[in-house]
């Protein structure tokens, strides 16, 4: 069992569930003894730049997650089963594969988003929730980030790690247009 203590907000108890804590709003939290707990630790940063990819621009305000998510349930079971394999893959280097890892790191991210309610669930409804090839990923990252910044197709596919063509390809086959405007919401003066 264990009591968590959050600003503006009552007092969250915990038996056999998974609770999600904003560790910025966190006043106190205890464990009874004896309880055994396994604690992932996201960056807000990794949970803003998938919302905004997902959502096509970046999210402004802090996340607002329901604080309790029930053993057994839909959530509980995919983020389980996420963080398991993640713990199978990691610090074993001689069974890591950086790909696999990075790949389940995104799942988990997509669980946690499409699973636990939180203040942007609205927003998701109706959309589908997807797994981007890793460099499509990186180029909508780096385009968030130089949304204020004239930027090329060569820079953003070099901090893709890939060809310019390739990009263009990804562009068609995962947003519906080849990176040079058009139906995904990035306009052609985003890579001019």
């Amino acid at each position: 069992m264990s009591e968590w203590q959050m600003r503006n907000a009552e007092a969250v108890q915990c038996v056999r569930q998974l609770c999600v804590v904003d560790s910025s709003r966190l006043i106190t939290g205890q464990f009874k003894a004896g309880t055994t707990t396994e604690t992932i630790i996201l960056s807000s940063d990794l949970l803003h730049g998938e919302m905004g990819v997902l959502q096509g621009f970046p999210c402004q305000d802090r996340w607002d997650f329901s604080p309790m998510i029930i053993l057994g349930s839909e959530a509980w079971y995919g983020i389980a089963s996420v963080a398991q394999a993640l713990r199978a893959n990691i610090g074993k280097p001689a069974f890591t594969s950086p790909i696999a890892v990075a790949h389940l790191r995104q799942a988990l991210l997509s669980t946690i988003l499409e699973r636990v309610p939180h203040n942007y669930t609205e927003s998701l409804r109706g959309k589908r929730l997807e797994v981007l090839p890793g460099a499509l990923r990186r180029a909508l990252d780096f385009m968030l980030a130089k949304a204020d910044t004239p930027i090329g197709l060569t820079e953003v596919a070099l901090a893709a790690g890939t060809s310019g063509r390739n990009l263009q390809l990804l562009f068609k086959a995962y947003r519906g247009n080849d990176a040079t405007g058009g139906t995904s919401g990035y306009s052609a003066t985003t890579l001019s």
